[in-house]
């Protein structure tokens, strides 16, 4: 069981404000880390499992409706998941 934070940073394709989130590592293990994502009121709950080569993410629960402009919240959520795996790799090199 892992309880480790970090924070990033990212920004919205129509809105270049930037934002912030809190990413807590919630579980890690050789095949899958699991990963809660907040930022203000917002959270996002996903994993990532690491022994596929394609659809490696599964978002898992959120508070937000996904609904409506999807194309939007989909690539919030790819550059949200980027950001990590990037944070993940300076912090984590070799896993």
């Amino acid at each position: 069981m892992s309880n480790e934070c970090f924070e990033i940073r990212f920004k919205r394709d129509f809105d270049q404000t930037l934002y912030r989130a809190e990413v807590e590592i919630i579980y890690r293990s050789e095949k899958m880390l699991r990963f809660a994502v907040r930022a203000g009121e917002k959270e996002l709950l996903m994993e990532k499992w690491l022994f596929r080569k394609t659809h490696q993410w599964k978002i898992k629960k959120t508070n937000f409706n996904l609904a409506g402009h999807t194309k939007v919240n989909a690539r919030m959520i790819m550059v949200i998941q980027d950001e990590i795996d990037a944070v993940y790799k300076k912090l984590y090199p070799g896993q």
